[in-house]
């Protein structure tokens, strides 16, 4: 069994290595106004969830007047929306999530990184604590009692239909929350790998 514990050792550090690949949840919460596929809704609450890999986060250059903003960007891997009374579908447009720490501003955009040209902004939030979040962990939440709609939040596909945020009613509050598996589940996910390590290593023992 001793000759088993490399082997072991090996496949439990490969398993955890591969899941502890840390994602990151940033949402934008509040109330808006608009419509979906047409039909109106008002002051209603909505959610909006972005899905990235902290891995994918990217330093964006050329930002600002002079061009040395201090910006970073994710690409989102699945984006959805909710909203009351409505209810809640995916976002059918390739979408970031962006921070720029120089204007201490977060928030989420049409298009891909890192082309700028493709980047249209959708919602800005605006707080303090953005000056060194840098999108790879947790964050907040903040509120900011202002936060700035774009013009781009037109005709977004879903699969809810087109949906339009005309106004934001009030204040916005903005999340960042990361998923790594507890030590617990880490070693469930390698105890296959082990048994079959020691399986192996008994069955070489038997045919020496």
């Amino acid at each position: 069994m001793a000759r088993s514990l490399p082997i072991a050792l090996a496949l439990t550090l490969f398993v955890s290595d591969s899941a502890v690949s840390a994602t990151v949840t940033y949402s934008i919460s509040g109330l808006a106004s608009g419509s979906v596929a047409g039909n109106p809704f008002d002051d209603s609450s909505f959610v909006i969830e972005v899905l990235a890999d902290a891995d994918d986060v990217t330093r964006i250059d050329g930002v600002g007047p002079n061009g040395d903003d201090v910006v970073f960007a994710v690409q989102a891997l699945v984006a959805s929306i909710s909203i009351e009374g409505v209810g809640s579908g995916t976002i059918d447009e390739e979408m970031l999530v962006f921070v720029n720490q120089t204007r201490q501003g977060a928030g989420f955009s049409l298009g891909r990184v890192p082309d700028l040209s493709t980047i249209s902004d959708l919602i800005d939030v605006e707080d303090p604590g953005f000056s060194s979040f840098d999108l790879t962990g947790p964050f907040g939440p903040v509120v900011d009692p202002a936060p700035i709609l774009f013009a781009a939040f037109n005709g977004i596909a879903t699969t809810l239909g087109p949906i339009t945020v005309s106004s934001l009613e009030g204040p916005a509050t903005f999340t960042a929350s990361t998923a790594i598996p507890e030590p617990s589940s880490l070693a469930l996910l390698a105890l296959p790998a082990v048994l079959a390590a020691g399986r192996l290593s008994r069955r070489a023992g038997r045919r020496a």
